[in-house]
């Protein structure tokens, strides 16, 4: 077991290791800037919001949202969103 978690770990990293991404941050939270992507550059964002708990009962709900931008030209740019909710009442 250890081995082959091992074996999948290192997988996981040279995988990780051969594609280079860059992150950036999203300085206002929520709140969109007035940045455009320049023109054939692509990105891609993935939220996950998981709620649990309640007073009584029981209570789990998780939202998945995956957001791909594409910049059209250097001022301007297009985006995709898809929305996914979980629910367990």
């Amino acid at each position: 077991m250890r081995k082959s978690l091992i074996a999948a770990l290192a997988a996981a990293g040279t995988f990780a290791m051969a594609a280079p991404a860059q992150a950036d941050e999203n300085l206002l939270g929520y709140s969109y800037g007035a940045e455009t992507l320049p023109k054939g550059k692509t990105e891609a964002y993935v939220w996950f919001t998981d709620r649990r708990g309640k007073a009584e009962g029981h209570y789990d709900a998780q939202d998945y949202q995956i957001e791909i931008e594409h910049g059209i030209s250097d001022k301007v740019q297009i985006s995709g969103y898809l929305d996914f909710a979980s629910h367990h009442i």
